[in-house]
């Protein structure tokens, strides 16, 4: 395991409670909207009786980015736009970047294939740190939050005043 890249991971931040993504990105509001997204959400990620309502489904595709990643890949916009309608549920991801569309979908190849191997969760978090980027995860009951931005990291830790410290270390009793 990188040494290096476990000293460069951001502290992370537990937040509990039944949150929905409008609450957990409120601090930071603003800034998340103008992010691009990827999303990994079992069940979703919009409620189906909204995304297929009106002219709802249309709305949706003019955020999407269009990949053949596993995840799905939202523009700027996605956050103040579309979030109200994303559906959370046990084990959701959102990782946020300021980049272009093109860039993202590369960074967002990139992450994913960190992300996904487990083991390389130190190198995931480092690429994280590097890039300035955002990740959200919502377990069952509370949020993580790991942001290699140090200035929105704050906002966080003022706004959820609660929330503990934590740190993903992947233990190579794990591998």
């Amino acid at each position: 395991m990188d040494e290096t890249a476990i000293e460069n991971q951001p502290p992370g931040l537990i937040v509990r409670g039944y949150l929905t993504l409008d609450e957990i990105v409120a601090p930071i509001l603003a800034e998340a909207s103008q992010l691009c997204w990827w999303v990994n959400v079992q069940s979703g990620p919009f409620d189906p009786l909204w995304h297929y309502a009106d002219k709802n489904e249309e709305l949706v595709e003019s955020f999407q980015i269009q990949t053949s990643t596993e995840c799905t890949l939202w523009k700027t916009g996605f956050v103040s736009t579309l979030s109200p309608h994303v559906v959370v549920d046990e084990w959701s991801y959102f990782y946020g970047s300021a980049v272009d569309s093109v860039e993202f979908v590369r960074r967002a190849i990139e992450s994913d294939k960190l992300f996904r191997s487990g083991s390389q969760m130190a190198e995931f978090l480092a690429y994280l740190c590097d890039n300035k980027d955002l990740f959200l995860i919502y377990v069952d009951g509370w949020w993580e939050i790991y942001d290699g931005n140090d200035s929105r990291r704050q906002r966080f830790k003022d706004y959820f005043s609660d929330a503990s410290l934590t740190s993903w270390r992947y233990s190579e009793e794990n591998e």
